[in-house]
């Protein structure tokens, strides 16, 4: 076959735009100064619509020290046809000297058409510091994020080890450590270990070592769980060491082994340690011996700003309710804070606060217009005692057009419940679709008439009778009022039928059924505005309500330390979302205990833009607007005007989709703004243009930067109603979270253009997470709405339109691939039913390192559904796949196992146009 390469091997250009025209192949080493973080930008590909044969492109990284000089890491590996557009933006990891990038466009006919769009920038990233030895092992000098460095001993293996500044072998210098070995005839070890402090991907940078003039040593570096060395050096005098250390879970360690023969020798050694994330640091806090907060910037996550004494507001113990003079407090703050200084208001440890006994609904503490605040709870407690908390929710906090806000250190009460809770009595035959439950509240329930839903009106939904926060084996995740009213009261005192629809036996005497009212109760935080850097850490959220964060079109906003569960008795923990909304860079969420979610736990997504028809439709230039529903025409659209927080703004790339089809037709990075005019840098051929009588048919268009970048990660998200994170946005970092017990797929990655949300959510990167028992919901076991499959990570793209009978009601695409660029990678499968891993619509995925345990969790009516489908059945019965791929282009599928393969169990299973896989799967 003759191949003709018109793209070959262009190498670390910071900042610069290749295109395919070069055909000559060039090289460019990383140099000694150029170390760091490094990814590909900016980048987009279409090809002809006359290619003559398929195009490949891949992109990988061959490694100097890398032993086998022919092993490169692939990133990135698909085969395009004519007339495709794909964007191949690549996280390529920590680059040290020598390392190389190389990207490659082959065709394999010799009469090649060139693509029509070729373009990609090489860029370095802004690495996040996390430690630097010889500061971080002085306990004057700690800062609280850096990990933990120690000493350990031949003698101490299997122990924590020494603190370095406790060492007898350690002296810390002003610019490094100076570690001294033991004499002897043997190689006698001294290990330097580092516990990495949160998940993350991490690289060792300006690390040099330096031995005593004419001594050797010999130093070996473990990283992680690899009892393997990533890197051995054989020291005369010193060396550096520049490394990519990868994906690294909380907790693991770095551990340098130090070994010499025959004389004393001290070793000097400097080290730092940095990370990458898609997106800013989180602003943080931490509270020192002064009992004061400091405060750690995004832009200086290592420096600690001092607040003093003067800059502090005290609210003291107030007896009665408290909320004007916590209000007072702020707004006097606020405007005694100077240049850039930090101010905050106090609360007093041990107090607990009344506030908004005469406040219905609305908004409670409001910081608007500032910047460098604090609140600071200092431990103590809120009452919330809103007379109307049922009714109406209260929004705590509202940052409004500020940036920079930490709100910290509070527990938040509620005697007030905005549901009521009964058990499951009785149950009426169904008539066609619709039952009557009948109920009887549980001690200590509000009155479902009198202070939830007083028309009569609701919906209810179905709970597991002894776990909190979890549905229902087998329940929709709501049953919809089926008349009105559908709620009444019986004759007997605590008793009450509800009439609902979609029950399709599903439904059991002894569940608990609950009423909510989801506008109500205490909705923690709410950032508007163009709002960016607010934190709220170390919240004990017991006051049950309407979620935890809103943010809308607000950037960089941080859930830390933080917990939001049911207690005393309580069923959930919140009626709505639990953290909802969208900015160009989403949330940061670490060290999250949330449980008990009525709805969503995280949904984050990008508003729908479409283009109006002008004049010129095959030009560079377009007019964008909001494509939204219209509120008084049902599953009509209409056409608004771009608000501040949501337009595009130059340097950002626009994805062009076809809600028909379920396909990308094409990415352009837009040059110039002018009004609702955007200039692009390429025309996008295809576009359908918004026209009243048509606009379902119009192309969706998504800013790939809005709703984009979040990450999640070390946190529990456990026994709630639906999904964990639903994600319609691109690139997230999901590492080292624990899914438990939720009803539908705890990763749920999926656009929604009749909603309109989007978009097809690309760029995902999934690693070293565990997930138990989840998919037991009648929407998962059934296939039905938005379910398409039962699996843990359920990643697939949607249209308008149904294409197969076998489309499962969730309209499905076929031969599409808008969910590119996806790692799922070193995760923990354990009691799973149906599928873990089910990956649709994706070009460049790589599965590696997965373990799917062998406690499957038999499901007879999931067995049946998928005997249904040609892809998932057997001889006449469902069987189940730890990994499902459908509408899959160039996939690397490695190193997954299943610790067990019982009879109906099978490792992997394919759909329809999955190509170019690599397998070790037989």
């Amino acid at each position: 076959m003759k191949c003709f390469w018109f793209s070959l091997v262009m190498v670390l250009m910071l900042g610069v735009g290749v295109t395919s025209a070069a055909p000559d192949a060039w090289q460019k080493t990383i140099a000694p100064g150029e170390q760091g973080f490094y990814a590909i930008t900016d980048s987009s590909i279409r090809t002809a619509a006359n290619q003559n044969g398929q195009l490949s492109l891949h992109v990988s990284v061959q490694r100097a020290g890398d032993p086998d000089q022919s092993q490169r890491t692939s990133l990135v590996n698909t085969v395009l046809g004519a007339d495709q557009a794909y964007e191949f933006d690549v996280f390529l990891g920590y680059l040290g000297v020598g390392d190389q990038v190389n990207v490659v466009a082959m065709n394999t006919s010799s009469n090649i058409a060139p693509p029509t769009e070729f373009s990609y920038k090489v860029t370095r990233q802004t690495a996040i510091p996390v430690s630097v030895l010889h500061e971080d092992v002085s306990p004057a000098k700690a800062y609280p994020f850096a990990g933990d460095w120690r000493i350990k001993e031949l003698q101490d293996a299997g122990k924590p080890g020494t603190p370095v500044a406790q060492s007898h072998h350690c002296e810390i210098l002003d610019d490094s450590v100076r570690i001294t070995m033991p004499s002897g005839k043997a190689m006698i070890p001294r290990d330097l270990v580092y516990t990495v402090p949160q998940s993350g991907t991490y690289a060792l940078h300006d690390t040099h070592i330096k031995l005593d003039k004419g001594h050797q040593a010999e130093i070996k570096l473990f990283v992680g769980k690899s009892i393997q060395p990533k890197r051995t050096l054989r020291i005369t005098d010193e060396a550096s060491l520049d490394l990519d250390l990868g994906y690294l879970a909380k907790g693991e360690q770095v551990r340098f082994a130090f070994g010499t023969v025959d004389r004393l020798v001290q070793i000097k050694m400097t080290a730092a340690i940095s990370q990458w994330a898609v997106r800013r640091a989180p602003l943080r806090a931490h509270r020192f011996e002064d009992g004061l907060l400091d405060i750690y910037e995004p832009q200086s996550p290592r420096h600690a700003i001092d607040i003093p004494e003067e800059h502090w507001f005290t609210v003291g113990a107030v007896p009665g309710d408290a909320t004007e003079q916590i209000r007072t407090a702020i707004k006097q703050a606020i405007s005694k804070r100077q240049s850039d200084d930090y101010v905050g208001i106090r609360l007093v440890r041990g107090q607990t606060y009344t506030v908004a006994s005469e406040q219905i609904g609305g908004r409670l503490f409001e910081i608007q217009n500032t910047s460098r605040f604090v609140f600071d709870g200092n431990g103590a407690t809120l009452k919330i005692n809103s007379p109307e908390i049922q009714r109406d929710d209260i929004d705590l906090f509202t940052v409004d057009a500020s940036n920079k806000v930490m709100l910290a250190d509070l527990k938040v009460v509620c005697d007030k419940l905005p549901y009521a809770t009964g058990m499951i009595t009785g149950l009426d035959p169904l008539h066609g679709n619709t039952q009557t439950v009948t109920f009887d509240l549980v001690p200590g329930s509000p009155d479902p008439l009198k202070e939830i839903a007083r028309k009569g009106n609701a919906n209810g939904y179905a709970y597991d009778p002894t776990t909190p926060g979890q549905l229902a084996y087998g329940a929709w995740s709501f049953y919809p009022g089926a008349v009105k009213p559908n709620l009444v009261a019986t004759d007997k005192p605590g008793q009450f039928k509800h009439t609902v629809t979609r029950t399709m036996d599903s439904l059991k005497i002894g569940d608990r059924w609950l009423i909510k009212n989801k506008r109500a109760g205490v909705l923690y935080l709410v950032t508007r505005g163009g709002s960016e850097d607010v934190t709220l850490w170390q919240f004990d959220c017991k006051a049950s309500g309407g979620g935890l964060l809103r943010n809308w079109a607000t950037d960089a906003i941080n859930i830390l330390d933080t917990s939001i569960r049911p207690h005393d008795g309580r069923w959930i923990s919140t009626t709505s979302d639990g953290i909802h909304g969208r900015g160009r860079e989403g949330v940061w969420v670490e060290n999250l205990f949330i449980e008990g979610i009525c709805e969503d736990i995280m949904n984050t997504y990008a508003r729908t833009m479409a283009v109006k028809a002008d004049d010129q439709p095959d030009d560079n230039v377009i007019s964008l607007f909001l494509n939204e529903r219209d509120p008084k025409i049902r599953n009509k659209r209409q056409l608004r005007k771009l608000s501040t927080g949501d337009s595009p703004h130059v340097g950002d790339k626009l994805m062009f989709f076809n809600p028909k089809t379920g396909n990308v037709i094409g990415y352009a990075m837009v040059t110039a703004v002018d009004g609702s005019r955007y200039t692009l840098s390429n025309p996008v051929p295809g576009i359908d243009a918004w026209e009243s009588d048509s606009e379902p048919a119009a192309t969706m268009v998504y800013n790939m930067r809005a709703a984009a970048r979040f990450v999640v990660k070390d946190s529990n998200f456990e026994s709630s109603m639906r999904y964990a994170i639903y994600i319609k946005a691109p690139h997230s970092m999901i590492f080292g979270n624990t899914f438990q017990k939720l009803a539908s797929p705890p990763i749920y990655a999926a656009n929604e253009p009749g909603w309109p949300e989007g978009p097809a959510p690309s760029h995902l990167w999934i690693q070293g997470n565990t997930f138990v028992d989840n998919n037991f919901s009648y929407m998962s076991r059934h296939r039905a709405f938005l379910n398409v499959d039962p699996a843990c990570i359920s990643i697939y793209t949607r249209s308008f339109t149904q294409k197969d009978k076998d489309g499962f009601n969730a309209y499905i695409t076929h031969d599409q691939y808008a969910n590119s660029n996806v790692k799922i990678i070193g995760n923990h499968f354990i009691d799973w039913r149906g599928m873990c891993i089910a990956v649709r619509n994706a070009r460049n995925l790589h599965i590696t390192d997965n373990t799917f345990h062998n406690m499957i969790v038999e499901d007879a009516a999931l067995r049946r559904t998928l005997a249904n489908d040609p892809a998932m059945s057997e001889n006449g019965k469902g069987v189940y796949a730890a990994i499902f791929l459908d509408s899959v282009n160039g996939a690397v599928i490695k190193n997954n196992h299943v610790t067990s393969l019982p009879d109906g169990v099978v490792l992997m299973r394919q759909g329809q146009d999955v190509k170019h896989v690599d397998t070790d799967i037989k």
